[in-house]
């Protein structure tokens, strides 16, 4: 077991995301993440997971799991990007 990969937590305007990177990417989008909390002006915690494996990036929006995956590391900063645009944006 991994679980003690950290997690983050976003709450912006009803929208809940989770965001459980891989080890590999886990300092890149720490940084990443750290500015998205920064630039929304909202809490980042961490949580406890029990996934065994981790395979890409595990999502939860609004409590519907998104699957990034199989992904390119291109769309999920573009989709990070779009959060954080949102949450400018709605503020």
């Amino acid at each position: 077991s991994i679980g003690n990969l950290p997690s983050y937590f976003f709450k912006c305007n009803r929208i809940l995301l989770i965001i459980m990177p891989t080890k590999k990417f886990q300092e890149e989008i720490k940084v990443k993440l750290k500015g998205i909390s920064n630039a929304c002006n909202i809490n980042q915690d961490r949580l406890g997971s029990d996934y065994n494996e981790y395979y890409g990036y595990q999502l939860t929006m609004d409590g519907q799991p998104i699957s990034l995956s199989s992904y390119k590391r291109e769309r999920f900063d573009g989709f990070l990007e779009g959060f954080k645009e949102g949450c400018r944006l709605k503020q």
